[in-house]
C-alpha cells in the first residue's frame, strides 16, 4: 500500500491530541475536554493502525516490523518506569527492581506506552491467525477466528484491554475488504455535529462502542474534509511530515510534557491553560523530531533496530 496523504493528515491531528491530553496542567484545568478527547482519540488511532498493518509480509519482514516497535517500547517503558519511582506518575513503581520493570514492559505497561503494547499484541494475534488460516478458510471465517483470539486475549491476559481490541479489529476488517480509506470515510463538514454531540455529552459515552464508533467515523470524515482545503496551504507538507512520523513523537513526547510543569508559571497570566498547551505541543513535536534526527545522524537509531527513525 502506498503512503496515503489523507491518513498522514489525520494522524497529524491525532498526534497533536495525544500530546494535549498528556499535558498535566491542561488536563487539570479542563478535565472534561481531556476525558472526551481520550474517549475518541485512541480508538481512532487504533482503527488507523489496524488498517495500515500489512499481514501479507513474510515471517521475517513481519517479525522485523514487530521488533522495531517492541525495542523502542521496551526502552522507553523501562526508562519511564524508573523515572516514575521518583516522580508522581500514575501507576508508577512502588519499588525499583528488575522484576517490577519487566512487569511494566511485558504485562501492565505504563504512561502512554500502553498503545504500543496493544499494537504489538494485536499485531501478533493478527499475523498468527492470518498466515495459517487465510488460504484454508474464507475471509469471514478467519476474521471470526481473529476476533475470538483478540477477545480471549483481552479477557484472560492482562496485556491488552477489551476496550481497545474492537477498534484494531475494525481497522483490519477495512483493510481486508480492500476498501479505500477516503472512500469509506466520506468527506463532509456536517459530520462534526454528531462528533461534537458525543464529545460534549458525557452521558453519550454510556452508549459504549456505538457512540465512540460514531465519533471515530465522524472525526476522520471531518478531517478528510479539512484536508481538501489544507492541501492548498504552504504548511501542508509540514503537516504530512509530522503525520508520517508519529512514532518518534509518541515515544519522546512524555519527556516534554513532564518538563512543561517547570515553565508553566511563565503562563500564569493565562488561566485557561491554552497558551501553555499550545507552546508545549509545539515544543514536544519539534523536540521529538530533533531527538529522532540526532539519533539518525549519530546512528543511535540502530539501538531501536532502525536504520532511520524518521521517514
Amino acid at each position: 500500500m502506498q503512503r496515503s496523504t489523507e491518513i498522514d493528515f489525520v494522524r497529524f491531528f491525532l498526534i497533536i491530541a495525544v500530546v494535549l491530553v498528556h499535558i498535566v496542567y491542561f488536563g487539570t484545568v479542563h478535565p472534561e475536554i481531556k476525558e472526551s478527547t481520550l474517549a475518541v482519540l485512541m480508538p481512532t488511532f487504533l482503527v488507523i493502525t489496524g488498517y495500515l498493518v500489512n499481514a501479507r509480509k513474510s515471517v521475517t519482514q513481519y517479525a522485523l516490523y514487530l521488533i522495531r516497535i517492541f525495542i523502542p517500547y521496551a526502552i522507553m517503558v523501562a526508562g519511564f518506569s524508573v523515572l516514575s519511582r521518583y516522580m508522581p506518575v500514575r501507576d508508577g513503581l512502588t519499588e525499583l527492581s528488575l522484576k517490577a520493570v519487566l512487569g511494566k514492559i511485558f504485562i501492565t505497561s505504563i504512561g502512554p506506552y500502553w498503545f504500543l503494547q496493544t499494537m504489538i499484541v494485536c499485531g501478533i494475534c493478527y499475523y498468527a491467525c492470518f498466515r495459517p488460516l487465510n488460504d484454508r478458510l474464507g475471509k469471514v471465517s478467519w476474521l471470526a477466528v481473529f476476533a475470538l483470539t483478540l477477545i480471549l486475549m483481552a479477557l484472560f491476559a492482562p496485556v491488552v484491554s477489551i476496550k481497545a481490541v474492537p477498534y484494531y479489529f475494525i481497522g483490519v476488517v477495512l483493510r481486508q475488504t480492500d476498501v479505500r480509506f477516503a472512500s469509506f470515510f466520506r468527506k463532509s463538514p456536517y459530520v462534526i455535529l454528531p462528533m461534537l454531540a458525543v464529545l460534549c455529552r458525557k452521558e453519550l459515552h454510556d452508549w459504549g462502542y456505538i457512540s465512540i464508533l460514531m465519533a471515530v467515523y465522524c472525526s476522520i470524515s471531518f478531517l478528510l474534509w479539512v484536508n481538501g482545503f489544507a492541501c492548498r496551504t504552504k504548511s501542508y507538507k509540514r503537516m504530512l511530515y509530522v503525520g508520517a512520523n508519529t512514532l518518534p513523537i509518541y515515544l519522546f513526547h512524555p519527556v516534554f510534557t513532564m518538563a512543561a510543569k517547570y515553565y508553566q508559571p511563565l503562563f500564569g497570566f493565562d488561566r485557561t491553560g491554552i497558551l501553555h498547551a499550545l507552546a508545549t505541543i509545539a515544543i514536544a513535536i519539534v523536540g521529538s523530531i530533533i531527538i529522532a534526527r540526532i539519533m539518525d545522524l549519530t546512528r543511535l537509531s540502530y539501538v531501536f533496530c532502525k536504520p532511520r527513525i524518521l521517514r
